[in-house]
């Protein structure tokens, strides 16, 4: 993986965990988005700098839309969401969220992971799928 510093990810749902962390030792700013936050980046036996966790229940509309007007409030550019859950009707409210600050950071991409080996990029871009 090469080097991210410089480049902001929003990680939504616990699956995106390991992907938070790799990201985040490449030098990417992460904000990991957890239903349940303990108030620090932390995994028993596991902190990482770099990233920030933040609340974010993607089952919960009213969730979804506090976490994404946080997010924007706090960073003006997004490169990369990965969409870790199988909450699809909170994914897709995020993303649309999301989206203007996606395509104005182009470079930008969205991953979505349902399961375990699955996944699918989307480029926002202009340029169609990656």
């Amino acid at each position: 993986m090469a080097e991210l510093r410089g480049m902001v990810a929003l990680v939504a749902g616990w699956g995106g965990w390991p992907m938070a962390v790799a990201l985040a030792r490449r030098g990417a700013r992460v904000v990991l988005g957890l239903r349940e936050v303990a108030g620090s980046a932390r995994v028993p036996g596991v902190e990482v700098p770099g990233v920030e966790v933040v609340g974010l229940d993607l089952a919960d509309v009213g969730s979804v839309r506090a976490a994404a007007a946080g997010f924007l409030r706090g960073h003006d550019r997004l490169h990369l969401l990965v969409l870790a859950t199988p909450a699809p009707v909170g994914a897709v409210l995020l993303t649309n969220l999301l989206l203007e600050t996606l395509r104005a950071s182009a470079p930008a991409r969205i991953v979505t992971v349902s399961g375990t080996g699955t996944c699918r990029r989307i480029r926002v871009d202009g340029a169609g799928d990656g």
